[in-house]
């Protein structure tokens, strides 16, 4: 049974994967400490660059449609290379999604949940994850909907509450000290913002109209540019670009301390609503992909199948990589979270650049 979605579902799944990052560890905003005062800007300046990393996905959508990547990297390396390139990527998805659960289950139980034992946040996320690898894209991308929309509803209300709340002169004067720092400012948020591409790579396939898969990616990486660069400048202007570098949450630093006259204060329950709604489309997503991998390299399993298996190890994974906080602060630090996200990223744009050399045709071994 094939899934299809619509352009607005593989929208949603890309917003709702993205802004998990802007309530909690921002590395867009933060990608140099102090951050530049102008560091709305340096967020377009990052969708801009990762629509580069990006493009290739449209393309191999259009050379390939309705194939899956592992399907794709069988029809461009040959059975053997495929199968290696297959295992590699798999991997790759199990790795993230772990770093997911366990950076968010160690995010709750050190800020929030400081007496609950982080297993219970762990198996609560895993279970999530397979029900949503289970049912296919299809679920994937109707639970997308609800939390894109609960992310633009939520991030619309914490604006419009916090604005009162900022000083918009710590804002200026743009670029008072040139283009370098502001470049630089824009590296991490590349990374971020080149999710994207692993997004679309996993839900292009099930596009109901193929036509319109430049359309669903151009208008995702527009609109969370547009929401993170506006969290970007009242975060700056809230709290300052001092006060952005001493904070290893900003986000909800700043939700601890907006008001609204007398009667509503400390914001940070909004910001964690949004922030579990939106983890959880982004680890469904990544489970997904782990089960879809599984699958193609060994056929005999389905992906509702692989899921039991790859939540095993994940399971496992969680309570091994990143043991503590800062480990889990430093894989998220600016001047690293690029190195780490880039070689993943960047599997689209390899599989369309031999599939150019090669001239789109399939090689057998």
């Amino acid at each position: 049974m094939r899934y299809e979605i619509s352009w607005w579902q593989v929208t949603a799944a890309i917003i709702a994967v993205q802004i998990s990052f802007l309530v909690t560890f921002t590395p867009a905003l933060t990608s140099s400490l102090p951050p530049v005062r102008e560091s709305w800007l340096a967020v377009f300046i990052s969708a801009l660059a990762a629509g580069i990393i990006v493009a290739p996905v449209h393309s191999l959508a259009q050379r390939f449609p309705e194939q899956t990547v592992y399907e794709i990297s069988r029809a461009v390396l040959g059975r053997y290379a495929g199968t290696v390139f297959n295992l590699l990527l798999t991997a790759m998805f199990v790795l993230w999604a772990a770093i997911a659960v366990r950076g968010f289950s160690l995010f709750l139980v050190s800020v929030v949940f400081v007496r609950t034992p982080q297993i219970v946040f762990v198996v609560c996320f895993l279970i999530l994850a397979l029900v949503g690898a289970r049912e296919g894209f299809e679920f994937i991308g109707r639970i997308s909907e609800m939390a894109a929309f609960l992310a633009l509803v939520g991030l619309g209300a914490y604006y419009a509450i916090a604005l009162p709340n900022a000083d918009l002169g710590l804002l200026g004067p743009v670029l008072a000290e040139g283009w370098m720092p502001l470049l630089r400012q824009s590296l991490a948020g590349i990374g971020v913002f080149g999710e994207t591409a692993i997004v679309g790579l996993l839900a292009l396939p099930y596009l109901n109209r193929p036509s319109e898969s430049a359309k669903a990616l151009a208008f995702s990486l527009l609109l969370s540019a547009a929401l993170v660069a506006a969290g970007a400048g009242l975060l700056v202007a809230i709290l300052g670009p001092e006060g952005v570098a001493l904070s290893a949450m900003p986000a909800l630093t700043a939700a601890r301390i907006v008001t609204l006259g007398f009667s509503l204060e400390r914001l940070e329950w909004l910001l964690l609503v949004l922030w579990i709604t939106t983890l959880g489309v982004r680890l469904t997503v990544l489970f997904f992909g782990a089960c879809l991998g599984v699958s193609a390299v060994l056929p005999r399993l389905t992906v509702p199948a692989a899921a039991w298996p790859v939540a095993a190890v994940m399971l496992v994974l969680a309570s091994i990589v990143q043991p503590t906080m800062p480990d889990v602060l430093n894989f998220f630090r600016p001047e690293s979270y690029l190195r780490y996200a880039l070689p993943f990223e960047l599997a689209p744009a390899l599989l369309l650049l031999i599939a150019l050399l090669r001239g789109g045709q399939s090689t057998q071994g």
